[in-house]
Formats: C-alpha cells, sequence, structure tokens
C-alpha cells in the first residue's frame, strides 16, 4: 500500500493524470499453473442411478475461491505488461514503467 499511496501523492503534486482500470472477471481469464479437480455442483443430474461421487471436473482457467487465482491472474498481466516494453521495479513488484507511464498493480480480491 506504500507504493499506492506515493505514486498517488506524488501524481497529486505534480498534477498528472491518473487513471484506475478494473478487469471484469480477472482471476477467470489466468490459465491454471497446476491441475485443479473439482466435485460436480449442485443441480447436474448425471441420469438414473449413476453417482455423481464417481465423476470429477478438470479447470482449464482459474476461479475466484482458488488460493493460487490472485498469483496466476498476477503472472498473466505481468506478462502482458512485459511484452508491451514494461519494466518491473526490483524494490516493489507490483510497478511497472515504460517511457514516462506508471503501471501499479493491485490485486484486492
Amino acid at each position: 500500500m506504500m507504493s499506492v499511496r506515493l505514486l498517488l501523492l506524488i501524481a497529486k503534486i505534480h498534477k498528472l493524470d491518473s487513471k484506475a482500470i478494473d478487469f471484469v472477471l480477472a482471476f477467470p481469464q489466468a490459465d491454471l499453473d497446476v491441475p485443479v479437480y473439482m466435485e460436480l455442483p449442485a443441480g447436474i443430474d448425471l441420469g438414473h442411478g449413476i453417482q455423481k461421487r464417481a465423476y470429477v471436473l478438470e479447470l482449464k482457467k482459474s476461479l475466484y475461491g482458488l488460493k493460487q487465482a490472485g498469483h496466476n491472474w498476477y503472472k498473466k498481466l505481468r506478462k502482458s505488461l512485459e511484452s508491451r516494453n514494461f519494466i518491473q521495479l526490483q524494490v516493489d513488484k507490483c510497478v511497472f514503467y515504460r517511457d514516462g507511464w506508471i503501471v501499479l498493480t493491485y490485486v484486492d480480491d
């Protein structure tokens, strides 16, 4: 949070433009780094006599509620920023810069 406060303060003092972006459904856009399986959700009917517990689903994308979901999203965002020539700060891995641009990343879930 120190970087957030510092960058907002600098932007205010120097009258710089600042923008906030909220990625809708961010976590399901990120790939999983390990196989994750889940039980069939309630409401799925497999037919008469078929046991739901005999089946599981393999997730292909991250979901909200997974412990690694925020980290997987951050890795996807970092890769995308680096592909656009942004450089990650060594002192704070949430801050990226390029040619007069500063991007502060923050995962709040």
